[in-house]
């Protein structure tokens, strides 16, 4: 996230939404660690919020976090044993939300989390990008939606800037240009 951030633009007028698995009961620094890497405003989400262009929003430990008509909305997570898939669920509500105009990016990490939201978003005409797995410290996240043809590009992180400038010149534009 540090480098992702650190590379774009301030002015993109895109949002970043930060979905990440974290640890469930103990308080995240995500949000002030990332705002040390960008001038854009970093904001964790701990209630509903309107999504703005130009901002980066973090998830809350424990909860499950869904886009509808620009807002943000938190949901609790079950509380079950495994796996939580936390991504695949913010990427399949995104894929319902932005359509074509869904752009999602698999970071390092391990398990297969973000394969189903990533092929939500594909068959919604949205967009997948994926870290280059020689270039990560996990490979196992960005591996699977390459695997599963999932991938528009593969990329070491400092280039993706490039490709979302570009991809967001070409988005069908409507009143709500949130990535």
């Amino acid at each position: 996230f540090k480098m992702l951030l650190s590379s774009l633009p301030i002015d993109t007028g895109m949002a970043f939404v930060m979905v990440q698995h974290l640890a469930p009961h103990h308080e995240s620094l995500t949000s002030l660690i990332l705002s040390r890497c960008t001038p854009m405003k970093v904001i964790e989400v701990k209630e509903s919020v309107q999504v703005e262009p130009n901002h980066v929003y973090v998830i809350s430990p424990n909860k499950f976090l869904k886009i509808k008509g620009g807002m943000l909305y938190l949901k609790p997570t079950p509380e079950v044993k495994g796996i939580r898939t936390t991504i695949d669920v913010f990427f399949s509500s995104l894929a319902e939300a932005r359509k074509q105009n869904a752009i999602a990016i698999i970071l390092s990490g391990t398990g297969n989390d973000g394969g189903a939201g990533c092929k939500a978003i594909k068959d919604n005409g949205g967009l997948v990008i994926a870290q280059d797995p020689t270039s990560t410290e996990f490979s196992t996240m960005p591996q699977n939606v390459i695997s599963m043809g999932l991938a528009d590009h593969v990329l070491l992180v400092e280039k993706i800037p490039d490709i979302l400038i570009k991809h967001s010149a070409e988005l069908v534009l409507d009143t709500e240009h949130i990535i």
